[in-house]
Protein backbone atom coordinates (compact mmCIF):
# COMPACT_ATOMS: atom_id res chain seq x y z
CA UNK A 1 0.00 0.00 0.00
CA UNK A 2 2.93 2.33 0.62
CA UNK A 3 4.11 1.61 -2.92
CA UNK A 4 0.59 2.34 -4.25
CA UNK A 5 0.68 5.77 -2.60
CA UNK A 6 4.24 6.59 -3.58
CA UNK A 7 3.48 5.88 -7.23
CA UNK A 8 -0.02 7.28 -7.70
CA UNK A 9 -1.14 9.54 -4.83
CA UNK A 10 1.77 11.90 -4.28
CA UNK A 11 1.07 14.71 -6.75
CA UNK A 12 -0.29 17.56 -4.60
CA UNK A 13 -2.27 19.68 -7.10
CA UNK A 14 -4.88 18.15 -9.44
CA UNK A 15 -7.82 19.65 -11.34
CA UNK A 16 -10.30 17.45 -13.21
CA UNK A 17 -13.37 17.95 -15.37
CA UNK A 18 -15.76 15.04 -15.06
CA UNK A 19 -19.05 13.64 -16.23
CA UNK A 20 -21.05 11.55 -13.79
CA UNK A 21 -23.74 9.16 -15.00
CA UNK A 22 -26.18 7.61 -12.50
CA UNK A 23 -27.93 4.42 -13.65
CA UNK A 24 -30.85 2.98 -11.66
CA UNK A 25 -32.12 -0.61 -11.61
CA UNK A 26 -34.40 0.07 -14.58
CA UNK A 27 -31.54 1.43 -16.69
CA UNK A 28 -32.61 5.09 -16.46
CA UNK A 29 -29.72 7.56 -16.61
CA UNK A 30 -29.13 10.89 -14.89
CA UNK A 31 -26.09 12.75 -16.20
CA UNK A 32 -24.17 15.43 -14.30
CA UNK A 33 -21.23 17.64 -15.18
CA UNK A 34 -18.74 18.57 -12.47
CA UNK A 35 -15.24 19.69 -11.57
CA UNK A 36 -12.92 18.25 -8.96
CA UNK A 37 -10.11 20.14 -7.20
CA UNK A 38 -7.49 18.35 -5.07
CA UNK A 39 -4.80 20.00 -2.97
CA UNK A 40 -2.48 18.06 -0.63
CA UNK A 41 -0.86 20.25 2.00
CA UNK A 42 1.26 17.49 3.56
CA UNK A 43 1.49 13.72 3.72
CA UNK A 44 -1.48 13.51 6.11
CA UNK A 45 -3.57 16.60 5.29
CA UNK A 46 -5.37 17.83 2.20
CA UNK A 47 -8.45 19.48 0.76
CA UNK A 48 -10.88 18.31 -1.92
CA UNK A 49 -13.72 20.11 -3.66
CA UNK A 50 -16.41 18.77 -6.00
CA UNK A 51 -18.44 21.39 -7.89
CA UNK A 52 -21.53 20.48 -9.89
CA UNK A 53 -22.14 22.58 -13.00
CA UNK A 54 -25.13 20.82 -14.59
CA UNK A 55 -27.99 19.98 -14.84
CA UNK A 56 -29.75 23.07 -13.39
CA UNK A 57 -31.09 21.31 -10.30
CA UNK A 58 -27.54 20.69 -8.98
CA UNK A 59 -25.82 23.74 -10.48
CA UNK A 60 -23.63 25.40 -7.87
CA UNK A 61 -23.73 22.54 -5.36
CA UNK A 62 -20.35 21.86 -3.78
CA UNK A 63 -18.90 19.05 -1.66
CA UNK A 64 -15.97 20.29 0.43
CA UNK A 65 -13.74 17.81 2.28
CA UNK A 66 -10.82 18.62 4.57
CA UNK A 67 -8.41 15.96 5.78
CA UNK A 68 -6.42 16.58 8.95
CA UNK A 69 -4.20 14.18 10.91
CA UNK A 70 -6.88 13.53 13.53
CA UNK A 71 -10.12 13.84 11.56
CA UNK A 72 -11.91 14.23 8.25
CA UNK A 73 -14.53 16.93 7.82
CA UNK A 74 -16.98 17.02 4.93
CA UNK A 75 -19.96 19.18 4.14
CA UNK A 76 -22.26 20.06 1.26
CA UNK A 77 -22.90 23.60 0.10
CA UNK A 78 -26.44 24.04 -1.28
CA UNK A 79 -26.98 27.57 -2.67
CA UNK A 80 -30.69 27.50 -1.81
CA UNK A 81 -29.92 26.94 1.87
CA UNK A 82 -27.80 30.04 2.32
CA UNK A 83 -24.17 30.59 3.33
CA UNK A 84 -23.47 27.42 5.27
CA UNK A 85 -22.19 23.90 4.88
CA UNK A 86 -24.49 21.03 5.76
CA UNK A 87 -22.22 19.07 8.07
CA UNK A 88 -24.21 15.85 8.27
CA UNK A 89 -21.60 14.15 6.12
CA UNK A 90 -19.09 14.76 8.87
CA UNK A 91 -20.83 12.12 10.98
CA UNK A 92 -20.12 9.25 8.62
CA UNK A 93 -17.88 9.56 5.58
CA UNK A 94 -19.07 6.11 4.45
CA UNK A 95 -22.52 7.51 3.60
CA UNK A 96 -23.23 8.19 -0.07
CA UNK A 97 -24.06 11.72 -1.21
CA UNK A 98 -26.40 13.49 -3.64
CA UNK A 99 -27.95 10.31 -4.97
CA UNK A 100 -24.64 8.83 -6.15
CA UNK A 101 -23.13 5.50 -5.10
CA UNK A 102 -19.92 7.19 -3.94
CA UNK A 103 -19.11 8.17 -0.38
CA UNK A 104 -16.54 10.72 0.75
CA UNK A 105 -14.26 7.81 1.68
CA UNK A 106 -14.42 6.52 -1.89
CA UNK A 107 -13.13 9.80 -3.31
CA UNK A 108 -10.16 10.53 -1.05
CA UNK A 109 -6.91 8.65 -0.39
CA UNK A 110 -7.14 5.95 2.26
CA UNK A 111 -5.14 6.95 5.39
CA UNK A 112 -2.84 3.97 5.79
CA UNK A 113 -2.30 4.40 9.53
CA UNK A 114 -6.02 4.01 10.26
CA UNK A 115 -6.37 0.56 8.70
CA UNK A 116 -4.86 -2.90 8.98
CA UNK A 117 -3.98 -4.54 5.65
CA UNK A 118 -3.67 -8.29 5.29
CA UNK A 119 -2.38 -9.93 2.14
CA UNK A 120 -4.36 -12.95 0.99
CA UNK A 121 -3.97 -15.29 -1.99
CA UNK A 122 -2.77 -13.54 -5.17
CA UNK A 123 -4.97 -13.87 -8.25
CA UNK A 124 -4.28 -13.99 -11.98
CA UNK A 125 -6.99 -12.76 -14.33
CA UNK A 126 -6.69 -12.31 -18.11
CA UNK A 127 -2.91 -12.82 -17.92
CA UNK A 128 -2.52 -10.08 -15.30
CA UNK A 129 -1.27 -10.81 -11.78
CA UNK A 130 -2.92 -9.11 -8.81
CA UNK A 131 -2.04 -8.63 -5.19
CA UNK A 132 -5.17 -9.10 -3.07
CA UNK A 133 -5.42 -7.28 0.27
CA UNK A 134 -8.14 -7.40 2.90
CA UNK A 135 -8.69 -4.10 4.73
CA UNK A 136 -9.73 -3.91 8.39
CA UNK A 137 -10.56 -1.04 10.71
CA UNK A 138 -7.79 -0.65 13.23
CA UNK A 139 -8.19 0.09 16.92
CA UNK A 140 -5.35 0.20 19.45
CA UNK A 141 -3.05 -1.28 16.82
CA UNK A 142 -5.15 -4.40 16.18
CA UNK A 143 -7.56 -5.26 13.39
CA UNK A 144 -11.31 -5.46 13.95
CA UNK A 145 -13.13 -8.27 12.14
CA UNK A 146 -14.68 -8.64 9.69
CA UNK A 147 -12.83 -7.08 6.76
CA UNK A 148 -14.49 -3.92 5.44
CA UNK A 149 -12.85 -3.92 2.00
CA UNK A 150 -10.78 -6.00 -0.39
CA UNK A 151 -8.32 -4.38 -2.83
CA UNK A 152 -7.14 -5.93 -6.10
CA UNK A 153 -3.80 -4.34 -7.08
CA UNK A 154 -2.01 -4.91 -10.38
CA UNK A 155 1.44 -6.30 -9.72
CA UNK A 156 3.01 -4.63 -12.75
CA UNK A 157 2.15 -1.00 -11.84
CA UNK A 158 0.74 -1.20 -8.28
CA UNK A 159 -2.60 0.37 -9.27
CA UNK A 160 -5.79 -0.56 -7.40
CA UNK A 161 -8.10 -1.85 -10.13
CA UNK A 162 -10.96 -3.05 -7.98
CA UNK A 163 -12.21 -2.50 -4.45
CA UNK A 164 -14.97 -4.61 -2.90
CA UNK A 165 -16.76 -3.04 0.08
CA UNK A 166 -18.54 -5.28 2.58
CA UNK A 167 -21.45 -4.57 4.91
CA UNK A 168 -21.25 -5.17 8.66
CA UNK A 169 -22.17 -8.83 8.12
CA UNK A 170 -19.28 -9.36 5.73
CA UNK A 171 -21.46 -9.50 2.62
CA UNK A 172 -20.47 -7.75 -0.60
CA UNK A 173 -22.24 -4.39 -0.76
CA UNK A 174 -20.42 -2.18 -3.28
CA UNK A 175 -17.80 -2.71 -5.94
CA UNK A 176 -15.57 -0.01 -7.42
CA UNK A 177 -13.62 -0.70 -10.61
CA UNK A 178 -11.15 1.45 -12.56
CA UNK A 179 -10.95 1.46 -16.35
CA UNK A 180 -9.07 3.14 -19.23
CA UNK A 181 -5.76 3.32 -17.35
CA UNK A 182 -3.14 5.67 -18.76
CA UNK A 183 0.51 6.28 -17.79
CA UNK A 184 1.17 9.91 -16.87
CA UNK A 185 4.95 9.92 -16.63
CA UNK A 186 7.32 8.21 -14.24
CA UNK A 187 5.50 5.53 -12.28
CA UNK A 188 2.16 7.37 -12.07
CA UNK A 189 -1.00 5.94 -13.64
CA UNK A 190 -4.57 7.24 -13.63
CA UNK A 191 -7.92 5.77 -14.66
CA UNK A 192 -10.11 7.87 -16.94
CA UNK A 193 -13.25 5.99 -15.94
CA UNK A 194 -14.42 4.81 -12.50
CA UNK A 195 -17.50 2.70 -11.93
CA UNK A 196 -19.18 2.23 -8.55
CA UNK A 197 -21.91 -0.40 -8.26
CA UNK A 198 -24.29 -0.79 -5.33
CA UNK A 199 -25.07 -4.47 -5.68
CA UNK A 200 -27.91 -4.39 -3.15
CA UNK A 201 -29.76 -1.41 -4.63
CA UNK A 202 -28.82 -2.41 -8.20
CA UNK A 203 -27.65 1.14 -8.82
CA UNK A 204 -24.50 2.35 -10.59
CA UNK A 205 -22.53 5.58 -10.78
CA UNK A 206 -20.00 6.06 -13.54
CA UNK A 207 -17.40 8.86 -13.49
CA UNK A 208 -15.69 9.77 -16.75
CA UNK A 209 -12.71 12.14 -16.50
CA UNK A 210 -12.62 14.27 -19.65
CA UNK A 211 -9.77 16.61 -18.62
CA UNK A 212 -7.00 16.47 -16.01
CA UNK A 213 -4.46 19.16 -15.16
CA UNK A 214 -1.58 18.85 -12.69
CA UNK A 215 -0.92 22.43 -11.61
CA UNK A 216 -0.84 24.52 -8.44
CA UNK A 217 -2.44 27.40 -10.38
CA UNK A 218 -5.65 25.41 -10.90
CA UNK A 219 -6.20 24.70 -7.19
CA UNK A 220 -5.49 27.92 -5.23
CA UNK A 221 -6.14 27.82 -1.49
CA UNK A 222 -9.11 30.22 -1.59
CA UNK A 223 -11.18 27.66 -3.54
CA UNK A 224 -11.47 25.44 -0.49
CA UNK A 225 -13.52 27.85 1.61
CA UNK A 226 -17.18 28.49 2.22
CA UNK A 227 -16.61 32.18 1.47
CA UNK A 228 -15.49 31.38 -2.06
CA UNK A 229 -18.51 29.14 -2.61
CA UNK A 230 -20.95 31.72 -1.23
CA UNK A 231 -19.65 34.38 -3.62
CA UNK A 232 -20.71 32.09 -6.48
CA UNK A 233 -17.38 32.48 -8.21
CA UNK A 234 -17.64 28.87 -9.29
CA UNK A 235 -21.01 29.13 -11.05
CA UNK A 236 -20.96 28.24 -14.78
CA UNK A 237 -22.66 30.48 -17.37
CA UNK A 238 -26.46 30.23 -17.19
CA UNK A 239 -26.75 30.17 -20.96
CA UNK A 240 -24.87 26.90 -21.15
CA UNK A 241 -26.60 24.43 -23.44
CA UNK A 242 -28.72 21.70 -21.84
CA UNK A 243 -26.69 18.63 -21.09
CA UNK A 244 -27.30 14.99 -21.77
CA UNK A 245 -25.16 11.89 -21.76
CA UNK A 246 -24.46 11.96 -25.49
CA UNK A 247 -23.68 15.68 -25.74
CA UNK A 248 -21.15 15.64 -22.93
CA UNK A 249 -19.49 12.32 -23.59
CA UNK A 250 -18.25 11.84 -27.13
CA UNK A 251 -19.95 8.69 -28.25
CA UNK A 252 -21.96 6.23 -26.22
CA UNK A 253 -20.44 4.93 -23.00
CA UNK A 254 -19.88 1.21 -23.36
CA UNK A 255 -21.28 0.10 -20.00
CA UNK A 256 -20.72 -3.55 -20.86
CA UNK A 257 -16.98 -2.79 -21.04
CA UNK A 258 -17.07 -0.64 -17.92
CA UNK A 259 -18.76 -3.32 -15.88
CA UNK A 260 -16.11 -5.94 -16.58
CA UNK A 261 -14.72 -6.92 -13.18
CA UNK A 262 -12.23 -9.39 -11.81
CA UNK A 263 -13.61 -12.80 -10.86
Amino acid sequence: MQEVYQRHEQFPYIYEEQVMVLIDSAGNRDTRKLRRYSRLDSADSGRYLLLFDAPPEVRGVGLLTTIQPEKIQAGIYLPAYGPRLIESLGQNQADTFLGTDFSVNDLIPEPLDKYHFERVQDERVDDVNYFVLDVYNKQAGTKINPAIKRHYIRQDNYYIIRTDTFDRHGRLHKQQTHHDLKPLGGTMWRADMILMEDLKARHKTLIKISRRVFSRDYVPEELFTLDWLVKNQHMPPKDEEPMDATSVIKGEIDLSRATEVLH
